[in-house]
C-alpha cells in the first residue's frame, strides 16, 4: 500500500516527499520493523516515555511521531498532533474499513456495558441482521468467536480492532456492537469510527489509576459523543444525565429513566427473585411488556437501553421484545449455578457494581438464606477502591472470603491488606489466597439454600498472577465443589 493512502484524513508534516513509498506493515514495536514498515512512536500511557534508542536503531525507513518527539528521532519523520490517533487511522486505512457499509453502536460507562451490548447484539441477530460483537473478553461474529483464548480487553488495540472489523465486513456485517472503554477513548483507539448510536450507561468510581479524578474520567467518556449520531442516556445516573445536557448539537439525544422523567420509561416493574423481572417499556409512540431472565433492577436499565437502541435501528418492537425475553443470562453476569445451594458468578469489580449485586441478592433471598461472598481486587489498578469493596462486602454478607483476583505484578498480600483496611468485623472474614481454594471452602461451608457470590472475574477463563496468564474456570471449580457436597465432602 502506498504511504499516501495510509495518510488520508491525517494532518501531518513530512520532511521529504515520500508519499509513493510502499508500506506493507504498520507497527509501534521497533524490533519488529523492516524496510517496508511504517513505525509509529508511542509514548507509554503510564509514564509518557518513548523508546527513542530502539526506534533509531530499527530498520524502519519512516517514523510517525509527535512534534515533541521529533528532536529525539534521527530517522526520517512524519509529524502528527497525536501518534495514538494517527495509529488508529493508519490501521483503519490499512485494512480498508468501509464505514458506509456498517452501522457501529458504542456502549460506554462504568457498569452495564457488556450486558447492554450483549442484549443489543442478540436482538439484532434474532431480527436476522448480520451483526458482530466486540466486548470485554470476547470478539464474536454471528455466534462465532473470533478472539483468542486469553483475550482480555474491553476495546482491542487498533491493530486487532480494525482487523476484526475488516473480517466482519468481509463476512457481510451490517452492524457492529462494541463496548468502548475510557482507555480506548483517551488513547484514540476508536477515533476514525463514526458511531450511529452511543449509549452512556452510568459512571462511578473506576480506573482512577489511569484518570486523575472523576471529572477527568467523565470528560473522557463525553468525548465519545463527538462522533455519534444518536446518543442514549440514563436519566437516573447523574453523570449520564449531565452528559445528555452537555452533548449539545453534537448528537441527537434520547434518554431512558425509571426515577427521573424521561421520554422512555419503565412502568410496573416486578422483580421476581431469581426468576428475573418484568416491566412495561413505554415511549412516545408505543408500550409493550418486557420479560427478563437476568436478575436485578440494574438489568432493567440495561435492557431499556438495548431496546431503545434496537428501536432506533428500526427493529420492530415485537421482535425486540421477543428476543430479549429469550436471553437467559449473560456469561459471567449474575450467572446462577444451582445444587442444594446457589453459586452466582458475577463480573462486579467496582464499589457500585458490588453494591448493586449484593443489594439485589439481599432483596430476593429468603430470611434463612446466608450470603457468602468470595472476592479479591485486581493488582496494578485503583487501590483506593479496595477498602470500599471490603466494606460493602462485609455490610451485605454473612461471611466473606478474601482472595486473589488477577494480581498481575502486585503482591496479593498487599491487595488483601488494602481490602481488609475497609472492614470492621474480623470474625466475619477469612483470607484464603488461592482463589480456587477460597471458592471451594466457601461452597463447602454453605448450608442448604445458602447463596455463594463469587465476584470480580465473571466471564474470564484465566487468572493473572506474577505477570503470567493461566487457565482458570470458576464454573469448573464450582461444579467440582458441588460434586464434593453430594458425596458428603469426600
Amino acid at each position: 500500500m502506498k504511504l499516501y493512502e495510509l495518510l488520508k484524513n491525517i494532518d501531518f508534516e513530512m520532511e521529504s516527499q515520500v508519499e509513493d513509498y510502499e508500506i506493507n506493515k504498520i507497527t509501534h514495536i521497533p524490533d519488529s520493523a523492516d524496510e517496508k514498515t511504517l513505525l509509529v512512536c508511542l509514548k507509554r500511557a503510564s509514564d509518557g516515555k518513548a523508546p527513542y534508542d530502539l526506534i533509531n536503531e530499527s530498520a524502519a525507513p519512516l517514523v510517525v511521531c509527535e512534534q515533541s518527539d521529533a528532536q529525539y528521532i534521527t530517522l526520517p519523520k512524519i509529524t502528527v498532533e497525536s501518534s495514538r490517533i494517527a495509529l488508529s487511522y493508519l490501521y483503519s486505512h490499512y485494512y480498508a474499513i468501509e464505514y458506509d457499509k456498517t452501522k457501529f453502536i458504542a456502549i460506554t460507562g462504568t457498569n452495564g456495558k457488556t450486558t447492554t451490548a450483549w442484549m443489543l447484539y442478540k436482538i439484532l441477530a434474532y431480527a436476522g441482521r448480520r451483526v458482530g460483537f466486540i466486548g470485554t473478553g470476547k470478539i464474536e461474529y454471528m455466534g462465532e468467536i473470533l478472539s483468542e483464548k486469553h483475550y482480555t480487553m474491553t476495546t482491542p488495540d487498533p491493530k486487532l480492532l480494525y482487523k476484526s472489523i475488516k473480517e466482519m465486513q468481509e463476512r457481510g456485517a451490517k452492524y457492529i456492537v462494541m463496548e468502548v472503554s475510557s482507555h480506548a477513548i483517551a488513547l484514540g483507539k476508536v477515533a476514525p469510527i463514526p458511531f450511529e448510536i452511543g449509549i452512556f450507561t452510568n459512571l462511578s468510581r473506576e480506573h482512577l489509576d489511569f484518570h486523575s479524578d472523576m471529572e477527568n474520567y467523565y470528560q473522557t467518556k463525553l468525548k465519545l459523543f463527538d462522533n455519534v449520531k444518536y446518543g442514549i442516556f440514563n436519566e437516573d445516573d447523574e453523570y449520564s444525565r449531565r452528559a445528555m445536557t452537555e452533548v449539545g448539537s453534537k448528537c441527537t439525544a434520547r434518554s431512558i429513566g425509571i426515577i427521573w422523567p424521561a421520554p422512555i420509561v419503565a412502568r410496573d416493574i416486578i422483580l421476581d427473585g431469581f426468576n428475573g423481572s418484568s416491566y412495561f417499556y413505554k415511549d412516545e409512540s408505543r408500550i409493550f411488556k418486557v420479560s427478563l431472565a437476568p436478575v436485578g433492577y440494574y438489568n432493567v436499565y440495561n435492557s431499556m437501553m438495548a431496546l431503545a437502541a434496537a428501536i432506533l435501528l428500526k427493529i420492530p418492537s415485537h421482535i425486540a421484545r421477543e428476543s430479549i425475553s429469550k436471553i437467559k443470562s449473560v456469561d459471567g453476569r449474575f450467572e446462577i449455578l444451582r445444587s442444594d445451594i446457589y453459586a452466582i458468578i458475577d463480573y462486579a469489580h467496582t464499589p457500585q457494581a458490588f453494591e448493586n449485586v449484593l443489594k439485589t441478592v439481599n432483596s430476593v433471598k429468603k430470611t434463612w438464606q446466608n450470603i457468602i461472598t468470595v472476592f479479591g481486587c485486581g493488582g496494578e489498578r485503583d487501590a483506593l477502591k479496595r477498602p470500599l469493596m471490603g466494606e460493602i462486602a462485609e455490610k451485605y454478607s454473612n461471611r466473606v472470603y478474601i482472595t486473589e483476583d488477577n494480581s498481575r505484578g502486585e503482591p496479593t498480600s498487599k491487595i488483601i491488606s488494602d481490602i481488609i483496611g475497609g472492614m470492621s468485623y474480623p470474625e466475619k472474614r477469612s483470607v484464603i489466597t488461592s482463589r480456587s481454594e477460597a471458592i471451594s471452602h466457601a461452597i463447602a461451608s454453605a448450608s442448604t439454600d445458602d447463596i455463594v457470590l463469587i465476584l470480580g472475574k465473571g466471564h474470564e477463563k484465566y487468572i493473572i498472577t506474577d505477570g503470567e496468564i493461566s487457565d482458570f474456570s470458576e464454573r469448573e471449580i464450582i461444579e467440582r465443589a458441588f460434586e464434593k457436597r453430594k458425596c458428603g465432602g469426600i
